[in-house]
């Protein structure tokens, strides 16, 4: 059984739900805790936030804020105007906002970030390895990866005004103008960085 509920002024707050959901304010926040199942979860101007759980999950908002935090699944986070804020997810992960900043911090997956005017900082919480992917971009911000040493990775990125900072231990396979790749330990992961006029 699908649960919808929609608002226009009032915030939308639920935990400990099972059922799929499908909540939609215009000028509220919505927050979630404690949650088993599918969330989709939308606002015009408020702030979404949604913890503890598992399911597939579409968060999304025009002038708000986004968090996702200690969840498991696959889905997507974005804002137009607003910061996206993921800690401790498991899954497929897709964050995206127009001028807000991204931050991911976790264990080590399959993440796509983006945005076109903010910076993005993610941190891997576990070395990178067989089967993860990242790709993180900015057209006009820094973009940020933190990875344990351990991590085993080919790391592949270009900018067109910006630097990038190659970690202590790396290989350079490849250096030319404003692109290059280099590899930690082994070519297992696969990270794309880039920017246009940001530093990586």
């Amino acid at each position: 059984l699908k649960v919808s509920v929609e608002s226009v002024t009032a915030d939308l707050a639920g935990e400990n739900l099972m059922n799929p959901l499908v909540l939609k304010a215009v000028s509220g926040d919505i927050t979630l805790s404690h949650v088993q199942g599918t969330v989709l979860a939308k606002s015009v101007s408020g702030d979404v936030s949604v913890s503890q759980g598992n399911g597939a999950f579409s968060l999304a908002t025009v002038s708000g804020n986004a968090m996702l935090a200690e969840w498991g699944g696959d889905g997507e986070v974005g804002s137009v105007s607003g910061d996206c804020t993921l800690e401790k997810c498991f899954g497929r992960l897709k964050v995206k906002s127009t001028s807000g900043d991204l931050a991911i911090t976790g264990p080590a997956g399959e993440w796509q970030a983006s945005t076109s005017s903010g910076d993005v900082t993610v941190k891997a919480t576990t070395p990178l390895g067989e089967g993860h992917v990242l790709a993180l971009s900015s057209s006009s911000g820094d973009v940020s990866l933190t990875v344990p040493t351990a991590s085993r990775a080919l790391f592949s990125w270009s900018t067109s005004s910006g630097e990038c900072e190659t970690p202590a231990g790396a290989i350079v396979k490849s250096h030319r103008r404003r692109q290059g790749e280099f590899v930690l330990h082994r070519e297992e992961a696969r990270v794309e960085l880039s920017s246009r006029s940001g530093d990586l």
